[in-house]
């Protein structure tokens, strides 16, 4: 429905639509796909902190699905605060044991495949960066 109120600029009820679903999803059994295209169609909403606090708990989880961590990791590498908090170096460190190329690829330039290099001026980033990609 969200989709359709779109595209007839009706965006009050969009916007209903997209609050109906963040307020019930967690009273469905969801697979790790499920988690992700959830948090995609949040996305491209552009709530973000939707999609945030949907993977979140997810990403913690050491036996956490690739994709599902990298596109967390997408949508929150850019963000100062919460690169500086201690669970978030855990949750990169998790990406590095998953693949560590994919990690490493996050910070080339975006033509190049990476979002950024310019992430490397975190120096959270950074020295995750170097520790763990300049071998």
């Amino acid at each position: 429905m969200s989709e359709h109120y779109m595209a007839r600029e009706e965006f009050q009820n969009k916007d209903r639509a997209l609050r109906y679903i963040y307020s019930n999803y967690k009273y469905l059994p969801l697979s790790t796909g499920d988690y992700l295209s959830l948090a995609q169609y949040f996305s491209s909403y552009s709530k973000y902190d939707w999609a945030k606090k949907l993977l979140h708990k997810k990403v913690k989880s050491i036996d956490v699905d690739e994709d599902l961590l990298f596109y967390y990791l997408n949508l929150t590498l850019s963000d100062p605060k919460m690169v500086k908090k201690a669970d978030y170096r855990t949750i990169m460190l998790n990406a590095i044991n998953l693949n560590r190329d994919r990690f490493c690829k996050v910070f080339e330039p975006f033509g190049e495949g990476g979002i950024s290099f310019q992430l490397l001026e975190n120096s959270h980033l950074r020295k995750t960066h170097c520790e763990n990609c300049l071998k």
